[in-house]
Protein backbone atom coordinates (compact mmCIF):
# COMPACT_ATOMS: atom_id res chain seq x y z
CA UNK A 1 0.00 0.00 0.00
CA UNK A 2 1.12 3.50 -0.99
CA UNK A 3 2.76 5.73 2.09
CA UNK A 4 -0.23 8.11 0.73
CA UNK A 5 -2.77 5.98 0.52
CA UNK A 6 -2.27 4.76 3.88
CA UNK A 7 -1.76 8.37 5.55
CA UNK A 8 -4.99 9.57 4.28
CA UNK A 9 -6.69 6.52 5.39
CA UNK A 10 -5.53 7.40 8.73
CA UNK A 11 -6.55 10.83 8.62
CA UNK A 12 -10.10 9.96 7.88
CA UNK A 13 -10.11 7.24 10.37
CA UNK A 14 -9.54 9.98 13.14
CA UNK A 15 -11.71 12.18 11.70
CA UNK A 16 -14.00 9.78 11.93
CA UNK A 17 -13.39 8.48 15.82
CA UNK A 18 -13.34 12.18 16.76
CA UNK A 19 -17.02 13.00 15.46
CA UNK A 20 -17.83 9.63 16.77
CA UNK A 21 -16.62 10.83 20.45
CA UNK A 22 -18.20 14.78 19.94
CA UNK A 23 -21.46 13.27 19.07
CA UNK A 24 -21.15 10.67 22.21
CA UNK A 25 -20.71 13.73 24.65
CA UNK A 26 -23.60 15.37 23.14
CA UNK A 27 -26.17 12.25 23.61
CA UNK A 28 -24.54 12.49 27.44
CA UNK A 29 -25.31 15.81 27.54
CA UNK A 30 -28.67 14.79 26.33
CA UNK A 31 -29.07 12.09 29.24
CA UNK A 32 -27.91 14.35 32.16
CA UNK A 33 -30.57 17.26 31.24
CA UNK A 34 -33.25 14.79 31.27
CA UNK A 35 -32.59 12.79 34.43
CA UNK A 36 -29.89 15.23 36.25
CA UNK A 37 -28.25 11.95 37.17
CA UNK A 38 -26.21 9.48 34.31
CA UNK A 39 -25.29 6.97 36.18
CA UNK A 40 -23.13 4.14 35.59
CA UNK A 41 -24.79 4.64 31.93
CA UNK A 42 -23.56 8.11 31.40
CA UNK A 43 -19.49 7.12 32.88
CA UNK A 44 -19.64 4.50 30.27
CA UNK A 45 -20.71 6.74 27.57
CA UNK A 46 -18.06 9.45 28.70
CA UNK A 47 -15.36 7.21 29.06
CA UNK A 48 -16.36 5.92 25.49
CA UNK A 49 -16.33 9.93 24.61
CA UNK A 50 -12.60 10.49 25.68
CA UNK A 51 -11.43 7.57 24.18
CA UNK A 52 -13.07 8.30 20.73
CA UNK A 53 -11.62 11.58 20.39
CA UNK A 54 -8.23 11.10 22.12
CA UNK A 55 -7.37 7.97 19.76
CA UNK A 56 -8.76 9.90 16.74
CA UNK A 57 -5.80 12.59 17.75
CA UNK A 58 -3.97 10.27 17.59
CA UNK A 59 -4.50 8.70 14.35
CA UNK A 60 -4.39 12.06 13.07
CA UNK A 61 -0.96 12.63 14.65
CA UNK A 62 -0.22 9.61 13.33
CA UNK A 63 -1.05 10.06 9.86
CA UNK A 64 0.98 13.81 9.94
CA UNK A 65 4.15 12.50 11.00
CA UNK A 66 4.10 9.59 7.67
CA UNK A 67 6.76 10.91 5.45
CA UNK A 68 5.25 10.92 1.81
CA UNK A 69 7.44 9.13 -0.98
CA UNK A 70 9.34 11.61 -3.60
Amino acid sequence: MNKRIFKIILLIIGLLLIVFGISNFVELNKIESVTNDSGLGGFAIWASAWILTILGIVLIGISSFIKNKK
